[in-house]
């Protein structure tokens, strides 16, 4: 099977003004998944001094580790490895960090190519859904499972 992922392959950037200043976890994370340290992201994402960070910066943080296995993921495809091959670790990434859309697209490409079409459209729909959140101040809007 022959996917074409889009995503995210590198974080662009995380501001390091003084909105996010206090939340030094915000800003580590994001040097971890950029650098393409997965365990070091996932580690603080877990259990890394969330002191001075608010829930959005929280909820980034989580994000920021989920992309940072997509990351290596979407690595693995292109270097011609198989997408089936990690449903599950997709399916690990959205129960113990957070399910941002790239990830929830993935797992609906794994179905679509399966003829799973009730599952693929879930994914695809809970992927549009989570990509058309924003941060508003007031909180994030983020899938969580149940």
């Amino acid at each position: 099977m022959n996917l074409k992922l889009m995503g995210l392959a590198f974080l662009l950037g995380i501001s390091t003004t003084a909105a996010h200043a206090a939340c030094n976890a915000l800003t580590d994370v994001a040097g971890a998944t950029n650098s393409g340290d997965e365990a070091v992201a996932k580690h603080l994402a877990a259990d890394g001094d969330k002191a001075g960070c608010n829930s959005d910066d929280l909820a980034l943080i989580d994000r920021i580790a989920a992309l940072a296995t997509f990351n290596r993921i979407v690595s693995a495809v292109g270097a011609g490895a198989n997408l089936d091959g990690f449903e599950s670790e997709l399916q690990g990434v959205i129960t113990e960090t957070a399910a941002p859309w790239q990830v929830l697209d993935a797992l609906g490409d794994i179905n679509r190519d399966r003829r799973n079409y009730e599952a693929a459209a879930r994914y695809y729909q809970m992927a549009l859904e989570d990509s058309d959140n924003r941060l508003d101040g007031a909180g994030c809007r983020l899938y969580r499972p149940p």
